[in-house]
């Protein structure tokens, strides 16, 4: 799938491969927050990057048990998925990362904002992750990706 103009997202991370990675891309934003070895970045990719979807092969259990007790307390989230994404910037190494998209029937942006926190809080397994709406990122799940609520 090709990128548009660019591609906004959102996503913890913790690999120095991932730093490496973005050398090679032209950043419009750049913001940091960090916790211990977390780190949540803003990033604006540009045009010519790709951008490829899938299921991944091994799931965050320890994120995803803290969203799941986190989901339990707000009725509010209707579902979430799980899917994997890669990065391909027009030059440089790919990187990968897990993608939660939620769906909330009110006020998303808090659940998101507050769902970023837990993943800043929480190991994070294998790969970074980004939290995402599905209902303007639906495009970086596949028909395949992961129901982990309900």
């Amino acid at each position: 799938m090709l990128c548009g103009t660019r591609y906004k997202s959102v996503a913890p991370i913790m690999k120095k491969q991932f730093l490496s990675f973005l050398s090679g891309l032209l950043l419009t934003s750049g913001a940091i927050a960090q916790v211990g070895n977390n780190k949540l970045l803003e990033l604006e990719f540009a045009a010519g990057a790709r951008v490829r979807t899938g299921v991944p092969a091994d799931s965050p259990e320890k994120l995803l048990e803290a969203f799941s007790a986190y989901f339990s307390r707000h009725p509010s989230v209707k579902i979430a998925r799980l899917g994997l994404v890669e990065f391909i910037p027009s030059k440089g190494q790919s990187i990968f990362s897990y993608v939660v998209g939620v769906d909330a029937s009110t006020d998303e942006v808090r659940v998101i904002n507050e769902l970023k926190d837990i993943a800043l809080a929480s190991p994070m397994g294998r790969w970074p992750v980004m939290v995402v709406s599905l209902k303007t990122d639906a495009h970086l799940f596949t028909n395949e990706a992961l129901n982990i609520y309900p």
